[in-house]
Protein backbone atom coordinates (compact mmCIF):
# COMPACT_ATOMS: atom_id res chain seq x y z
CA UNK A 1 0.00 0.00 0.00
CA UNK A 2 1.14 3.56 -0.50
CA UNK A 3 2.86 5.75 -3.03
CA UNK A 4 5.54 4.18 -5.18
CA UNK A 5 8.24 6.36 -3.59
CA UNK A 6 7.59 4.86 -0.13
CA UNK A 7 5.51 1.68 -0.29
CA UNK A 8 4.39 -0.13 2.85
CA UNK A 9 5.97 -3.59 2.99
CA UNK A 10 4.73 -6.30 5.35
CA UNK A 11 5.82 -9.92 5.48
CA UNK A 12 5.01 -12.83 7.76
CA UNK A 13 7.17 -15.95 7.60
CA UNK A 14 7.60 -19.29 9.34
CA UNK A 15 9.96 -22.24 9.43
CA UNK A 16 8.74 -25.65 10.55
CA UNK A 17 10.98 -28.59 11.34
CA UNK A 18 13.86 -27.45 9.13
CA UNK A 19 17.61 -27.68 9.61
CA UNK A 20 21.01 -26.23 8.77
CA UNK A 21 24.37 -27.91 8.28
CA UNK A 22 27.42 -25.70 7.59
CA UNK A 23 29.42 -26.87 4.57
CA UNK A 24 32.33 -29.10 5.42
CA UNK A 25 31.17 -29.91 8.98
CA UNK A 26 29.39 -32.73 10.74
CA UNK A 27 27.39 -30.33 12.90
CA UNK A 28 23.67 -29.95 12.45
CA UNK A 29 20.97 -27.57 13.64
CA UNK A 30 17.77 -29.62 13.41
CA UNK A 31 14.07 -29.35 14.25
CA UNK A 32 14.27 -25.60 13.69
CA UNK A 33 10.95 -23.79 14.15
CA UNK A 34 10.06 -20.09 14.32
CA UNK A 35 7.66 -17.48 13.06
CA UNK A 36 8.42 -13.90 12.20
CA UNK A 37 7.16 -10.58 11.01
CA UNK A 38 8.78 -7.76 9.04
CA UNK A 39 7.59 -4.32 8.07
CA UNK A 40 9.35 -1.20 6.86
CA UNK A 41 6.97 0.99 8.94
CA UNK A 42 6.06 -0.35 12.39
CA UNK A 43 3.25 2.19 12.85
CA UNK A 44 2.33 5.81 12.14
CA UNK A 45 4.05 6.87 15.37
CA UNK A 46 7.06 4.59 14.64
CA UNK A 47 7.78 4.93 10.89
CA UNK A 48 10.81 2.60 11.10
CA UNK A 49 11.63 -0.91 9.93
CA UNK A 50 10.96 -3.78 12.33
CA UNK A 51 11.64 -7.50 12.38
CA UNK A 52 10.52 -9.89 15.10
CA UNK A 53 11.33 -13.60 15.23
CA UNK A 54 9.47 -15.52 17.93
CA UNK A 55 9.05 -19.10 19.03
CA UNK A 56 12.56 -19.93 17.84
CA UNK A 57 13.38 -23.49 18.86
CA UNK A 58 15.52 -26.34 17.64
CA UNK A 59 18.39 -28.66 18.47
CA UNK A 60 22.11 -28.13 17.96
CA UNK A 61 23.71 -31.58 17.92
CA UNK A 62 20.68 -32.89 19.80
CA UNK A 63 20.81 -30.23 22.55
CA UNK A 64 17.91 -27.75 22.80
CA UNK A 65 17.93 -24.06 21.98
CA UNK A 66 15.17 -21.45 22.26
CA UNK A 67 15.06 -17.78 21.50
CA UNK A 68 13.41 -14.58 20.43
CA UNK A 69 14.89 -11.74 18.36
CA UNK A 70 13.58 -8.25 17.69
CA UNK A 71 15.22 -5.39 15.80
CA UNK A 72 13.53 -2.00 15.56
CA UNK A 73 14.84 0.73 13.19
CA UNK A 74 17.55 -0.69 10.94
CA UNK A 75 19.28 2.71 10.57
CA UNK A 76 19.90 2.94 14.36
CA UNK A 77 18.87 -0.52 15.56
CA UNK A 78 17.33 -1.20 18.93
CA UNK A 79 17.89 -4.89 19.57
CA UNK A 80 16.15 -7.27 21.96
CA UNK A 81 17.45 -10.84 22.31
CA UNK A 82 16.32 -13.59 24.64
CA UNK A 83 17.49 -17.17 24.61
CA UNK A 84 18.44 -20.44 26.19
CA UNK A 85 21.12 -22.69 24.81
CA UNK A 86 22.95 -25.81 25.91
CA UNK A 87 25.76 -26.43 23.43
CA UNK A 88 29.19 -27.73 22.63
CA UNK A 89 31.47 -24.85 21.58
CA UNK A 90 32.76 -27.04 18.73
CA UNK A 91 29.24 -27.18 17.28
CA UNK A 92 28.46 -23.52 18.00
CA UNK A 93 31.74 -22.38 16.41
CA UNK A 94 30.77 -24.10 13.15
CA UNK A 95 27.90 -21.60 12.91
CA UNK A 96 29.31 -18.52 14.73
CA UNK A 97 33.13 -18.56 14.98
CA UNK A 98 34.45 -15.23 16.32
CA UNK A 99 37.20 -13.90 14.05
CA UNK A 100 39.56 -13.39 17.02
CA UNK A 101 39.49 -16.98 18.38
CA UNK A 102 40.52 -20.43 17.19
CA UNK A 103 40.11 -23.97 18.48
CA UNK A 104 37.08 -23.36 20.70
CA UNK A 105 36.10 -26.45 22.73
CA UNK A 106 34.00 -27.09 25.82
CA UNK A 107 30.36 -26.74 26.80
CA UNK A 108 28.16 -23.75 27.61
CA UNK A 109 24.70 -23.22 29.05
CA UNK A 110 23.09 -19.85 28.40
CA UNK A 111 19.85 -18.46 29.78
CA UNK A 112 19.94 -14.71 29.18
CA UNK A 113 18.33 -11.64 27.69
CA UNK A 114 19.75 -8.41 26.28
CA UNK A 115 18.28 -5.20 24.95
CA UNK A 116 19.88 -2.01 23.74
CA UNK A 117 21.19 0.00 20.83
CA UNK A 118 24.57 -1.27 19.57
CA UNK A 119 27.23 1.37 20.17
CA UNK A 120 25.19 3.07 22.93
CA UNK A 121 26.16 1.27 26.18
CA UNK A 122 23.88 3.47 28.28
CA UNK A 123 20.90 1.68 26.68
CA UNK A 124 22.12 -1.86 27.47
CA UNK A 125 20.03 -3.97 29.83
CA UNK A 126 20.90 -7.61 30.40
CA UNK A 127 19.98 -10.42 32.74
CA UNK A 128 20.62 -14.13 33.06
CA UNK A 129 23.66 -16.36 33.20
CA UNK A 130 26.26 -18.17 31.16
CA UNK A 131 27.86 -21.25 32.71
CA UNK A 132 30.71 -23.07 31.02
CA UNK A 133 32.80 -26.20 31.57
CA UNK A 134 35.97 -27.52 29.95
CA UNK A 135 36.35 -24.44 27.75
CA UNK A 136 39.56 -24.14 25.73
CA UNK A 137 40.53 -21.66 23.03
CA UNK A 138 43.36 -19.62 21.58
CA UNK A 139 43.38 -15.92 20.69
CA UNK A 140 44.57 -15.47 17.10
CA UNK A 141 48.11 -14.11 16.90
CA UNK A 142 48.85 -14.92 20.57
CA UNK A 143 51.06 -17.79 21.77
CA UNK A 144 49.00 -18.56 24.91
CA UNK A 145 46.54 -21.47 25.07
CA UNK A 146 43.56 -21.09 27.42
CA UNK A 147 42.49 -24.52 28.73
CA UNK A 148 40.01 -26.15 31.06
CA UNK A 149 38.02 -23.04 31.98
CA UNK A 150 34.87 -23.49 34.04
CA UNK A 151 32.63 -21.07 35.92
CA UNK A 152 29.58 -18.85 35.73
CA UNK A 153 29.02 -15.31 34.45
CA UNK A 154 25.83 -13.62 35.68
CA UNK A 155 24.38 -10.60 33.89
CA UNK A 156 22.56 -7.96 35.87
CA UNK A 157 21.73 -4.64 34.20
CA UNK A 158 25.12 -3.46 32.92
CA UNK A 159 27.08 -5.49 35.47
CA UNK A 160 28.83 -8.82 34.91
CA UNK A 161 29.36 -11.01 37.98
CA UNK A 162 32.04 -13.73 37.70
CA UNK A 163 31.60 -16.73 39.99
CA UNK A 164 34.22 -19.45 40.48
CA UNK A 165 35.97 -19.05 37.15
CA UNK A 166 39.09 -21.17 36.93
CA UNK A 167 41.36 -22.52 34.23
CA UNK A 168 44.88 -22.45 32.86
CA UNK A 169 46.38 -19.74 30.63
CA UNK A 170 49.71 -20.91 29.25
CA UNK A 171 51.39 -22.36 32.32
CA UNK A 172 49.52 -20.18 34.83
CA UNK A 173 46.53 -21.24 36.92
CA UNK A 174 43.79 -18.61 36.97
CA UNK A 175 40.97 -18.17 39.50
CA UNK A 176 38.54 -15.30 39.12
CA UNK A 177 35.56 -14.07 41.09
CA UNK A 178 34.17 -10.55 41.24
CA UNK A 179 31.92 -7.97 39.67
CA UNK A 180 32.59 -5.72 36.70
CA UNK A 181 30.28 -2.80 37.46
CA UNK A 182 28.76 -1.07 34.41
CA UNK A 183 30.92 -3.13 32.04
CA UNK A 184 28.85 -1.98 29.06
CA UNK A 185 29.49 1.67 29.96
CA UNK A 186 33.21 0.99 30.20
Amino acid sequence: KGQTSDPLIKADFTAKNTGLTPRGTDYHLSGLNFSGHFTNRRSISQPVSWIHIEGLSGFLQGKPLKGEIEVLDFSKPRVRLKGTLDASLDALASFLMPDTLTGMKGNIKLNASFSGTPGSPETYVSSGSLSFTGVSFRIKGRPVDFKGFSGVLRLSGGDVIAEGIQGVAGKSDLNLAGTAVDLAGF
